[in-house]
């Protein structure tokens, strides 16, 4: 009997701590997910083929908002980085340039590339991006690719959230819509038809008009903390870009300034 009870409460020990690790394990492989997956998430990178010439899935395709990019030919391994901190676009190093001079050529704003990779450092405060030129979105110019690193403050990142630091980001980036969007925005119940000629369409499109005139005539109010998207848009002529949304958290391009929204307001300007 004795030896029996023994075996028994060996067995619910052991059953004890099989429960406790499986435990532990699951608690681990719960944990949130990193800066770097996240911007993975929220930026998506391009799936290319085998090669590097076919574009399996575009990821997320991203619009150069800033000069003092550089691209460098895809065949060669080197690649000549920006960078880009407190607001301010720096050139990559000269005697990089130099020897990279005959397959090189500036990434101009406007241009569009897919996203390669995002690598997170936090003990050197940045954030590497690494881009290549959307050829079919420029006109099948070229693939370049090209580098960038965004450099915060010394601790920085080990408190960021994801919306600060797509703030930066998106100075020098801006996300260009899926690309069914206008087809989706065109084809919205309410909104008058393109296509149709009827009075009923001409009827509802003219007021549309009307305030699109009124608001691009108006001059431009101060834009503050606490307002609510809907003021802004007004104050702006409705001229905001979107260029990242997060849920709860949206943030906008007007006049070379970012714009954050918490829950519909203002948060904070840039």
């Amino acid at each position: 009997m004795i030896r029996k009870l023994g075996l028994t409460a060996g067995t619910i020990a052991i059953a004890g701590f099989a429960a406790f690790f499986s435990a532990s394990a699951a608690a681990q492989s719960a944990k949130p997910a990193s800066l770097e997956d996240q911007l993975k998430a929220q930026f998506k990178p391009v799936k290319l083929g085998s090669r590097g010439q076919t574009v399996l899935d575009p990821g997320t395709v991203l619009t150069i908002q800033q000069g003092g990019l550089v691209g460098i030919s895809p065949w060669l391994i080197v690649v000549c980085p920006s960078s880009y901190r407190a607001g301010k676009m720096h050139s990559p190093n000269a005697i990089c340039l130099m020897a990279t001079r005959n397959v090189t050529h500036d990434l101009t704003k406007g241009e569009k590339v897919y996203v390669e990779n995002i690598n997170v450092d936090q003990k050197k405060d940045k954030i590497e991006f690494e881009v290549v030129e959307c050829d079919s979105c420029n006109g099948n110019r070229s693939a370049y690719k090209s580098k960038i690193a965004f450099e915060f403050s010394k601790g920085q990142l080990k408190g960021a959230d994801l919306a600060e630091v797509t703030g930066v980001i998106v100075e020098v980036f801006s996300v260009d819509p899926p690309a069914d969007s206008t087809q989706v925005a065109q084809n919205t119940p309410g909104q008058p038809s393109k296509v149709a000629g009827g009075p009923e369409a001409t009827d509802q499109a003219a007021p549309q008009s009307v305030l699109a005139t009124e608001a691009s005539a108006a001059p431009a109010k101060p834009i503050q903390v606490g307002q609510t998207l809907e003021e802004v848009q007004a104050n702006t002529g409705w001229k905001l870009d979107l260029t990242a949304d997060l849920g709860s958290t949206q943030i906008y391009r007007y006049n070379g300034r970012t714009i954050k929204f918490k829950d519909g307001k203002v948060t904070d300007i840039q």
